[in-house]
């Protein structure tokens, strides 16, 4: 997967709560503390990855590969949100 930077600015808001419940979560027990490593890079996310995050996070479309779907825990927006703080991270990165 080649690495894909979105332009979109996201809202602080959006970054905060997303933040908040990326660690709520345990997402970093994965996707390491500041979403900065562990098993998979989440910075790094390919274009087909940030298209079909929600579906990867609230549906499980990626479990085969270790990623289980987190649809009982959370909603979409709050998907949406911890996506937009991913986003985030990686441009404050790249």
């Amino acid at each position: 997967e080649e690495a894909w930077l979105p332009q979109q600015r996201i809202p602080t808001e959006t970054f905060r709560k997303g933040a908040d419940l990326f660690a709520a979560n345990g997402c970093n027990r994965c996707h390491g503390d500041n979403a900065t490593g562990g098993i998979k890079d989440l910075r790094k996310m390919s274009k087909e990855s940030h298209d079909q995050f929600i579906d990867i996070v609230l549906g499980g479309t990626r479990a085969e590969k270790g990623m289980p779907a987190f649809g009982t825990a959370l909603n979409e927006q709050q998907a949406t949100d911890i996506h937009g703080y991913l986003i985030t991270r990686a441009q404050e990165d790249w």
